[in-house]
C-alpha cells in the first residue's frame, strides 16, 4: 500500500521526487530503483527528504563496479563536504515520554527526535564540511516526562552490512524523564579533517 503511494506521489509530482534524497532506516539509498515496501512509515522532511521506516527490511550499502560509492554514499561529494558514510547520528530510545530533540549541524535542521519514534540511524556526511563543524541539540519545554533516557549519539563509523557501527563516540546527548519539563541547548564542535 505504502509502496503504491509513493509511485502515485512521485507520478503526480515528477519534480518533487528529485527535489530530495532517499533514506531508507536512515541509510541513504538514493540508488534505490524498482522496489516496492510493505507495511514501512513514510515521512518526508521540510528539506524534501523522504524517510522510510522499514525494520523489517535490511538495507545494505554495495558499491557498484568500478565506483567509490554506493547506495549509501556520493562518489563525489562537493569539496568542502565530508565523505558520506563516516560520520554517524544514532539514537537509543529507553521508552522515554514528552522529549522532543531538534539536531542543527551548520545551522540547518537535519533531524527531529521525539521520543517513541523508531530507531534513527542518519549518515551526517551530506551535513558536514571539512575543518570545523557546530552540532546544536534543542529542546523545548513539554509536559510531563517519564520512561527512560533519550540518547542522541554522534560519532565517527561504517555501515558493516546494513548495521552501523560507531567506533569513536563524539558526541553524547542524553535526556531523562525529568530534564522534559524544561528547554535545553547544548553546542558541540566535531572538526572533519
Amino acid at each position: 500500500m505504502i509502496g503504491l503511494f509513493v509511485a502515485a506521489f512521485v507520478a503526480a509530482f515528477p519534480g518533487a521526487a528529485t527535489a530530495g534524497t532517499l533514506y531508507v532506516n536512515g541509510v541513504r539509498a538514493d540508488g534505490l530503483r524498482t522496489f516496492e515496501f510493505h507495511a514501512v512509515d513514510v515521512r518526508v522532511d521540510e528539506h524534501g527528504d523522504v524517510w522510510v521506516d522499514a525494520p523489517q527490511y535490511k538495507v545494505e550499502v554495495d558499491a557498484p563496479a568500478g565506483s567509490k560509492g554506493g547506495l549509501g554514499s556520493r562518489s563525489t561529494p562537493p569539496a568542502d563536504q565530508a565523505a558520506s558514510g563516516y560520520y554517524w547520528l544514532v539514537t537509543e530510545d529507553n521508552a522515554s515520554v514528552g522529549h522532543v530533540i531538534d539536531v542543527i549541524v551548520n545551522g540547518t535542521l537535519v533531524q527531529r527526535i521525539r521520543s517513541g519514534d523508531p530507531q534513527i540511524i542518519l549518515d551526517l556526511g551530506p551535513y558536514l564540511r571539512h575543518g570545523v563543524n557546530t552540532v546544536t541539540m534543542s529542546t523545548t519545554a513539554g509536559g510531563a516526562g517519564g520512561g527512560g533516557p533519550l540518547n542522541v549519539y554522534l560519532g565517527t563509523g561504517s555501515n558493516r552490512s546494513g548495521t552501523v557501527v560507531l567506533d569513536n563516540l563524539e558526541v553524547t546527548y542524553t535526556r531523562h524523564a525529568q530534564d522534559a519539563v524544561r528547554p535545553d541547548t547544548r553546542t558541540f564542535q566535531i572538526v572533519v579533517l
